[in-house]
């Protein structure tokens, strides 16, 4: 409920979210895959980067 969205000149939307465990905000946030951008704060944006370079380098192999 405290969660604030605002829509941008270029059409995206800025939502703003109140959050006490950062492992549960990066979960709904990976949801979204590369159509989500965390601004910050910078750890979150770091966990998230993280979680998607993992998932992408195990894509990048011929393996199954």
């Amino acid at each position: 409920p405290d969660s604030r969205a605002e829509l941008l000149a270029d059409g995206r939307v800025r939502l703003t979210v109140p959050y006490r465990i950062e492992t549960e905000l990066a979960m709904e946030i990976l949801r979204y895959g590369a159509t989500c951008i965390v601004q910050g704060p910078a750890p979150l944006r770091r966990s998230v980067a993280r979680a998607h370079a993992d998932a992408a380098a195990r894509y990048a192999g011929d393996e199954p």
